[in-house]
């Protein structure tokens, strides 16, 4: 009976201490205020070429109603004009704060914004700068077809005071030089900030060109290629059924201070019929390293 019980003993420390190292080992890679989910989303501008199932109007509730069910930390969208901003800080105002710059003066100007959710983080500071050979006023770059930007926001967990710094961009679509001088000016701002760094947007370019190319002088990985699970295929789906012959240009970049766990193409349909826009989304799960912060 003694030899019984103390083998019962022995036992139940074993198991016990098993799962206390187990619970640590899990609440070290869970460490709140580490973790950080981001959205990636190209939501296709207000036009009034768009009709039907495609029109601003049809698909804004259900766009709305898909970036809440992807409860995102961090939100980059491109192609937002002015009447989209108003509409966004409507319908998301109770979870999120946002940041929105337009690219130029002109009546509903195409811009950036910048979404965080205000429970979790405190704006740290924001800004925008065009890609150009004058980023600090408005202008064109090289041989860009439009006034391009990038707007860039710094963020600190409520709960542990470290920061985050978003760069989310929409290079042009025509000019070459543009896409590749401008992501090169992205990279030079981005690695002389002081918090761990995420570059993101739609970059009107696939992952074998050039402009793709600079990231490899730079500490920044993508996402997709070092995610422990990770999606592949187009993201630009131009509103058809394309069988994975479209285009995978939009790209999330992210420096050596995060672990990227998950990255996913959201390539789903309203109902299994309507397009949510003419680019999918892109949701990288990643954390954010245990260094300084300061």
């Amino acid at each position: 009976m003694n030899k019984m019980k103390k083998r019962l003993i022995l036992l139940f420390l074993v198991i016990a201490l098993a799962f206390t190292a187990f619970s640590f080992l899990g609440c070290e890679e869970t460490e709140p205020g580490t973790e950080l989910r981001l959205l990636c989303y190209n939501v296709r501008l207000w036009t009034f070429t768009d009709m039907g199932d495609t029109a601003w109007n049809k698909r804004r509730p259900l766009i709305v109603e898909q970036i809440l069910a992807k409860s995102a930390d961090v939100i980059c969208l491109q192609e937002v004009t002015e009447i989209q901003k108003n509409h966004f800080a409507e319908d998301l105002t109770e979870e999120y704060e946002m940041i929105w710059y337009g690219r130029d003066n002109l009546i509903n100007t195409e811009g950036l914004a910048i979404l965080y959710k205000k429970d979790k983080f405190d704006l740290v500071d924001s800004g925008v700068f065009w890609l150009s050979e004058t980023p600090e006023e408005m202008s064109k770059g090289w041989d860009s077809s439009c006034y391009r930007i990038c707007v860039n926001a710094t963020v600190k967990y409520k709960n542990d005071d470290k920061k985050v710094s978003v760069f989310n961009v929409h290079l042009d679509h025509k000019g070459e030089e543009s896409r590749n001088k401008g992501i090169k000016l992205i990279i030079d701002k981005a690695k002389v900030t002081e918090s761990p760094s995420i570059i993101c947007g739609d970059f009107n370019a696939t992952i074998n060109s050039s402009c793709i190319e600079s990231f490899a002088d730079s500490t920044f990985v993508s996402a997709q290629e070092t995610a422990t699970v990770s999606d592949s295929g187009e993201t630009h789906n131009g509103y058809e059924d394309t069988d994975g012959s479209g285009l995978a240009i939009d790209h999330v970049y992210v420096d050596e201070n995060f672990k990227v766990n998950k990255f996913e193409i959201c390539d789903e349909k309203y109902n299994n019929e309507i397009f949510y826009s003419d680019h999918y989304a892109l949701l990288v799960d990643m954390i954010v390293l245990n260094k300084e912060n300061e």
